[in-house]
């Protein structure tokens, strides 16, 4: 079996193929994408997919409806169970692939690259976050998740300066992150990450708010 798991970052969504981290640009102060400009984000994505699960001649999918995150991997397996590839939620908020024959392979990876052409999640979360709302994030980790995983009994450090944090997410994409500190503390424990996924929020309110002229 294939898991694909949440990931501890801001993008916490994943594929048979993850996409990899953008060269970090300078932050906007606040979001201005438009639908046209979400819709070449998405078309890069799907071009990204397509090249590491090998498809030659992606076929052209039209979008059903743009899922909410916490929704995307049940709307992966019904997605995949329509393509007759069997699939479940795993624990945490992941997909697990059942095993099929090797010459099969090619088959899953093109349902796998349809249901997520179908049912995307936003794909401004393969993006850096823009300053107004990489402080609302870091807020939100302050004082809403590192107290819930400190609850959890796992021990969380203190957090930086805003200026700090900011300047460490602009250089590199990460920054001080609670449930990253704990999990990576733990050794990297699965299980650790999926109880304190399902404890804990991630992300802070409205991130993402949602763009005239897509379907939600």
């Amino acid at each position: 079996m294939t898991v694909c798991a949440l990931t501890v970052t801001a993008v916490a969504a994943c594929s048979a193929t993850d996409p990899q981290p953008r060269e970090t640009v300078e932050a906007t102060k606040d979001w201005t994408t438009t639908a046209d400009q979400w819709m070449v984000l998405y078309r890069d994505m799907l071009e990204f997919r397509a090249q590491g699960s090998g498809i030659a001649d992606p076929p052209d999918v039209e979008i059903v409806r743009i899922v909410p995150i916490e929704e995307w991997p049940e709307a992966q397996v019904d997605c995949l169970a329509e393509e007759g590839f069997s699939a479940s939620v795993y624990s945490g908020g992941a997909v697990e692939y059942a095993d099929v024959p090797k010459e099969q392979g090619p088959a899953l990876n093109l349902a796998v690259y349809v249901c997520e052409a179908k049912y995307p999640y936003d794909v401004r979360r393969n993006e850096p976050l823009p300053e107004k709302q990489a402080t609302a994030q870091f807020e939100f980790f302050k004082s809403t998740v590192a107290p819930c995983v400190t609850a959890l009994g796992y021990d969380v450090s203190e957090p930086p300066s805003l200026q700090t944090w900011l300047s460490d997410y602009s250089a590199t994409g990460n920054a001080w992150d609670p449930i990253a500190e704990a999990w990576e503390a733990s050794g990297r424990n699965h299980e650790v990450l999926m109880e304190i996924q399902a404890e804990c929020p991630r992300e802070a309110p409205g991130l993402y708010p949602e763009i005239d002229g897509l379907q939600y």
